[in-house]
């Protein structure tokens, strides 16, 4: 039973991992390309204003989700240490700030 229990909240801890990472990125992607369809508004980053260019923003976005899954999955999987949760954090970093960049473009949509 307690084995199902720790199972059950690794289990949430990498759904949670994941999802902030997913839900960062679309949000981002997302306020991004409406931020930028107001004249008044324009993207400041030079690699996104690339990507945006080139029509490689939405790709680009892509790998970077399932990278940033599959990376901490395996290594999880793969890992002979039962201890591992540090790797989580990864995703947990990258979804946070990308949802930093879409409030920020919120707010400047809002404005």
């Amino acid at each position: 039973m307690e084995s199902a229990i720790q199972m059950s909240t690794k289990t949430w801890r990498e759904l949670f991992s994941y999802s902030i990472l997913t839900l960062g990125t679309l949000g981002d992607y997302v306020s991004t390309h409406v931020g930028l369809s107001f004249e008044n508004l324009f993207e400041i980053n030079p690699l996104t204003i690339q990507l945006v260019a080139m029509r490689m923003w939405l790709p680009v976005n892509l790998v970077l989700v399932m990278l940033g899954i599959a990376i901490p999955f395996l290594i999880i999987r793969l890992s002979a240490e039962e201890n591992n949760r540090f790797v989580l954090s990864f995703p947990i970093v990258h979804g946070v700030i990308r949802l930093s960049a879409c409030v920020w473009n919120c707010s400047l949509i809002l404005m």
